[in-house]
């Protein structure tokens, strides 16, 4: 746990500690705390997955109101998921690690998973206005989740190697 802290954490906090004043840059997560981040990020999973359901869920209302709700909730669960990964470690930085060629496949992981959510808003979109099949929308918005979610793992230093033993684990149990 405290190598994850120390790959998220800026390289010169002590530096930092003892400025009084203090320069924000966009797309640094630095001057938040490692509590801060696991709440910001949760509470933006938590939008996102409610506003995503929500937004299918609400989308067969007859007539404008449900295409304006579907519109507005769903997005908005989207931006939200996104989001999240930025309390993970900031924009800037997760631009800069997607093209690092020491960690290809999680670059091909991510790559996915942002073409799964891109994909998966198109489908959704598709069983809430064409198909009027509501299950089917419901079941694209929690793939679309499960892809932010895998996308945010692999943000996180480890994240994939722990996962990857826990399976293990647990399928070597069964």
């Amino acid at each position: 746990m405290d190598s994850i802290k120390r790959a998220f954490s800026s390289s010169n906090e002590e530096e930092d500690s003892s400025r009084s004043s203090r320069t924000y840059s966009f797309g640094s997560v630095s001057d938040l705390g490692w509590k801060n981040r696991v709440i910001g990020f949760s509470i933006c999973a938590i939008i996102a997955g409610a506003g995503a359901i929500l937004g299918c869920a609400l989308g067969y209302i007859d007539g404008v109101a449900g295409y304006v709700l579907f519109g507005l909730l769903f997005s908005a669960g989207t931006v939200a998921g996104v989001c999240a990964t930025f309390f993970i470690m900031g924009p800037i930085r997760q631009a800069k690690g997607l093209w690092d060629p020491d960690n290809w496949i999680n670059t091909g992981i991510r790559i996915s998973c942002i073409v799964a959510v891109v994909i998966m808003v198109a489908l959704a979109f598709c069983a809430v206005y064409w198909w009027k099949i509501p299950g089917l929308a419901i079941l694209f918005c929690i793939i679309e989740f499960v892809a932010i979610v895998i996308y945010a793992i692999t943000l996180v230093p480890y994240a994939t190697s722990i996962i990857s033993r826990g399976a293990r684990g647990a399928w070597s149990s069964l």
